[in-house]
């Protein structure tokens, strides 16, 4: 695997190269400082590939955003409201094409451009984000939990935070499956749609009652190829400007959109025997509780 304090840094096994670094100072022996308000790593790849990118970045000053896009694609946006230094970090989903790529980390503030008092004074450079971690690698099945989630300064442990690309789950059964969904808007109205490997298979009407949708839907077999790797995503659909988020989270990041309790796969065929056996066993409590009534002793 590749090393965590190396940043950026490429798993072996994507066979990279041509690699490219702008506006990125020298490594450091706890990682490495981007310089000004835009850096960029370009790299080749030899072909189409689905990879995963993690990485954990730190922001000093308060009011601090910084953006991640990837051949011109904006992934990932998080916010720094701490007077002192925030950290922000995720996990990603990355489509790479055969060629160049090219990831872009923006940002609005940093040491020496002129738009307040610079935070490291005694340093020349035009530091702006600390990068702790920033790792290419092959996507791991064995690694549970969602890709893409937001920071977030409302919601707890249990929950993870979508922002406008909201999340994907990775996967590779072949189907049919049951995907069971815990969804908790952040908006009155909202509405959701459920892709898989990018076409659209489940709808939630922004109509449809309550805070927290609760609910399950079947993807058939037959758009389920075998021997592949599959992307579940779930995102909310397009929110009105003027609306306003719910109380309880109207002091949560501007970019997290909804958040996410469960969102998990199952054997379609599994689930329905599990149901099968329930009622079987349901049916048997039943004749045996009429049995006991008919053939109990009556009193005098």
């Amino acid at each position: 695997m590749a090393d965590s304090v190396a940043s950026p840094a490429f798993d072996s096994q994507l066979q990279v190269n041509h690699i490219e670094q702008v506006n990125v100072r020298g490594q450091e022996s706890w990682g490495r400082w981007l310089l000004g308000h835009r850096a960029e790593v370009l790299f080749d790849a030899p072909d189409n590939q689905l990879i995963a990118l993690n990485f954990e970045l730190s922001l000093p000053y308060e009011n601090q955003w910084v953006e991640l896009r990837f051949n011109g694609t904006p992934l990932f946006r998080g916010l720094n409201r701490s007077t002192t230094a925030g950290v922000v970090q995720s996990r990603l989903l990355v489509h790479l094409r055969r060629g160049q790529n090219k990831l872009e980390v923006l940002t609005n503030r940093s040491n020496r451009d002129g738009l307040g008092a610079p935070f490291a004074k005694n340093d020349g450079s035009d530091i702006s984000v600390a990068v702790h971690r920033l790792t290419f690698q092959p996507v791991q099945m064995q690694e549970p939990g969602l890709y893409g989630p937001q920071p977030s300064s409302f919601i707890g442990p249990r929950y993870s935070s979508a922002g406008p690309r909201g999340l994907e789950a990775l996967f590779d059964r072949s189907g049919p499956l049951t995907v069971e969904y815990r969804l908790l808007r952040r908006f009155e109205h909202q509405g959701f749609l459920f892709d898989l490997d990018g076409t659209p298979v489940y709808r939630l009407s922004a109509e449809a009652p309550g805070n927290l949708l609760v609910g399950h839907f079947t993807v058939e077999a037959a758009k389920l190829e075998h021997s592949k790797l599959h992307v579940l995503s779930v995102r909310s659909q397009p929110v009105p400007p003027a609306t306003m988020p719910f109380l309880t989270t109207t002091q949560d990041n501007h970019d997290v959109q909804f958040y996410v309790q469960q969102l998990k796969l199952t054997d379609t065929t599994s689930r329905l025997e599990t149901n099968l056996l329930i009622v079987g066993a349901v049916g048997v409590l039943l004749i045996l509780g009429l049995w006991w009534m008919l053939l109990r002793p009556q009193r005098s």
